[in-house]
């Protein structure tokens, strides 16, 4: 299995965490990479709430890493539309 094969595997337990509280939006989990160094994790929680790669780059940033130049590892395209979030492709770009 290539690197990017397990980042993608790893989103996808994340993703699990959210069954249940996320229906009518699919599972979604991210993570975020830096060098070799994995600096953020994320999925979408609850209904209504911030999606996975907000919540991934919010824990880098938290943990203290600059999110600028990093990979961001996601199950499923962002979201490009504004309904109960905002766009999170405007919202990574804007990080990147």
């Amino acid at each position: 299995m290539s690197d990017d094969e397990k980042m993608m595997a790893q989103c996808i337990r994340l993703a699990k965490k959210g069954k249940g509280f996320v229906s009518p939006n699919p599972l979604v989990g991210s993570i975020i990479r830096k060098g070799n160094k994995i600096i953020g994790r994320g999925y979408h929680k609850k209904y209504g709430d911030a999606h996975a790669e907000v919540n991934a780059i919010a824990d880098a940033e938290r943990k203290g890493f600059n999110v600028k130049g990093a990979e961001l590892f996601v199950n499923l395209e962002p979201c490009a539309h504004k309904g109960k979030t905002s766009s999170c492709a405007e919202f990574i770009a804007l990080k990147k």
